[in-house]
């Protein structure tokens, strides 16, 4: 929570920034952070918004134990530079906060060298006013401008920064109910964390060595005098499409072996996949939502349509426990990956997994053992 006190230092950004490099790809801790002043907006606005972050699956980081009077730490700063996205809540005391303008600028500068996605929201208060900074928004801002009238250079970042992040597209409040607006924000949210998802190599490859042989014996790769022409399969087949969707800017491969994904194209994916069995989850060859997931497993409804299935909640996120049986997995013989991070699981054994399996990447959990009648052959990813 960001207090407004004289006592708080106004750093800009300048004394603990970490050094970026243009070209790298940054590797996000949280998802979102929130920047905002507390005493207009904490105790009704702020918490909805992060409660409905949370219960959408959205890692985001929320400073509301820091006391008065401590000044920003390195480790808040290193927050705003491992969040893919930042919300700025402008409301009418925000720029009466010098810790409010210090993170500002320090997510101006992870915009600029990380490509960090902000967004405004207007709080009660005009884009314009922000942007001048007049009315109650420049009473505000004036309250700073005295504090620090010696310091004309702190003066010109802080106004600047004011008016380069206000000029963003953004949403405001106005007359609006506050959960419409809470919901709109969470939509646009989804839309970019999609846009952005890194599809990961694995980092403990199980197998693949004894794959590639194979093929090298296949096709007599130890000759030079042949020109060979692989075309390599996947679930549902990766095909040429690749370097289609990469011409057409749907995805991206870094130098980094990393993919990453356009929100158009998820979000078409999952489309295809609820039209799979819209009234029923077990029908569906991927599930992706916790309760559908809990459903399934649950109830023991899978299908042998289902070929995937994750579930990633946050730390200390309050789902319920799923309650899994030994016949949880027994329907779903083709099910090709099962990835499940932070979800809670009740029950001490299977008697079924699937041979198909691929990748295994259960935290949490709990189970004495796997199946006597599971080999795990196929497995490329093996986490437990």
């Amino acid at each position: 929570m960001r207090m407004s006190t004289s006592s708080m230092a106004f750093q800009l950004g300048a004394s603990s920034s970490r050094s970026f490099s243009s070209s790298s790809i940054p590797r996000w801790t949280q998802d979102v952070f929130l920047s905002f002043i507390g005493e207009d907006v904490h105790q009704n606005f702020i918490s909805h918004l992060y409660h409905a972050l949370h219960q959408r699956g959205i890692n985001t980081y929320i400073d509301n134990n820091l006391e008065r009077g401590v000044e920003i730490s390195p480790e808040l700063f290193k927050a705003i530079e491992g969040s893919m996205i930042s919300i700025v809540v402008f409301s009418k005391n925000y720029s009466d906060s010098k810790w409010c303008l210090d993170e500002l600028l320090k997510i101006l500068e992870c915009k600029e060298m990380v490509k960090q996605i902000v967004l405004p929201l207007f709080y009660d208060v005009d884009p314009s006013d922000v942007r001048h900074q007049k009315w109650s928004f420049g009473e505000a801002f004036a309250r700073v401008e005295y504090k620090f009238k010696a310091d004309k250079l702190k003066l010109t970042k802080g106004k600047a920064a004011l008016e380069k992040v206000a000029n963003l597209s953004g949403f405001e409040l106005g007359d609006r109910d506050e959960l419409e607006f809470i919901q709109d924000i969470i939509k646009w949210v989804d839309s970019k964390m999609v846009d952005r998802t890194p599809l990961n190599v694995a980092k403990c490859p199980v197998r693949i060595e004894s794959r590639v042989r194979d093929i090298y014996e296949q096709l007599n790769m130890g000759r030079n005098d042949i020109i060979c022409i692989v075309g390599i399969f996947g679930t549902g087949g990766i095909e040429n499409g690749i370097k289609r969707l990469t011409d057409m800017c749907l995805i991206t491969i870094t130098i980094h072996n990393t993919l990453w994904m356009h929100d158009l194209l998820q979000d078409m994916g999952r489309e295809i996949i609820r039209k799979e069995s819209r009234n029923k989850s077990g029908g569906r060859s991927r599930l992706w939502f916790y309760e559908d997931a809990r459903h399934v497993l649950e109830e023991n409804v899978g299908t042998n349509n289902v070929e995937g299935i994750k579930v990633v909640l946050l730390e200390g996120d309050d789902h319920d426990v799923i309650c899994l049986t030994p016949k949880s997995f027994a329907k779903m013989k083709r099910l090709k990956f099962f990835i499940s991070r932070g979800a809670r699981f009740s029950g001490r054994s299977l008697n079924y997994l699937s041979n198909e399996l691929r990748v295994l990447d259960w935290s949490n959990c709990h189970l004495e053992s796997l199946p006597s009648n599971f080999h795990g052959e196929k497995l490329i990813d093996f986490q437990p």
